[in-house]
């Protein structure tokens, strides 16, 4: 992953726990698989988090995405060397392969009135909707009573070209397949996402389920 003058920052092993984390697994898989400790994965994350910036891990996945160029249906900047499994996926058809059942949120708007272009299980089950009738809605339309401040954090994001957190984890209800309801929170980030001019071009929303899991 690079920062803001293109130069790598993050080390091989830690972006190897980033393409991890990327796909969603907790931080005792991502532990298994690379053969270390529980606590030296932790011990990476916070690296990361600090060389980058970043307040949790819903924020992490949101730059590793955005900057392989998720989901956008227009030319791309080259993505940056070193992102793995991550900087692979190269189409809306890939991507939505490997996030549809991620154990975390994922959704995809573009333009300036936030248009939903990709959604999948868990964005679905938020809105409390099937996911295909969301594809082509604003995040108006989907959510009518929707919070000013979230409105207001969607515009700032797209307009500033900075990402949002919410700081805390939000309340969400998630209404599962099978008609079930329940209540819980996610961490919640907004990060924009640029064509190949650089240019804003939708904001990619994160979400994990309460706190960061383990």
């Amino acid at each position: 992953m690079t920062g803001r003058q293109g130069a790598t920052v993050l080390t091989e092993r830690q972006l190897a726990v980033v393409g991890l984390v990327s796909q969603g697994l907790p931080n005792k898989e991502i532990a298994a698989r690379l053969g270390v400790s529980i606590r030296a994965i932790e011990a990476t994350l916070t690296r990361v988090y600090v060389r980058l910036d970043l307040p949790n891990r819903s924020a992490l996945i949101a730059l590793a995405l955005s900057e392989a160029g998720f989901g956008l249906a227009v030319a791309r900047r080259p993505a940056p060397s070193g992102l793995g499994a991550v900087a692979a996926l190269r189409s809306l058809e890939e991507e939505a392969g490997a996030y549809a059942n991620a154990p975390f949120m994922v959704a995809l708007t573009q333009g300036p009135e936030h248009r939903y272009t990709f959604v999948n299980r868990v964005a679905a089950e938020v809105a409390g909707r099937p996911g295909a009738s969301l594809i082509g809605r604003t995040v108006l339309e989907v959510y009518p009573d929707l919070d000013p401040a979230f409105r207001a954090a969607l515009d700032g994001s797209y307009a500033s070209g900075r990402p949002w957190s919410s700081g805390i984890p939000a309340a969400v209800r998630w209404t599962h397949e099978d008609g079930s309801i329940r209540d819980s929170t996610v961490e919640l980030i907004f990060q924009p996402v640029r064509d190949a001019t650089g240019a804003v071009a939708g904001i990619l929303q994160i979400g994990i389920e309460g706190s960061a899991p383990d």
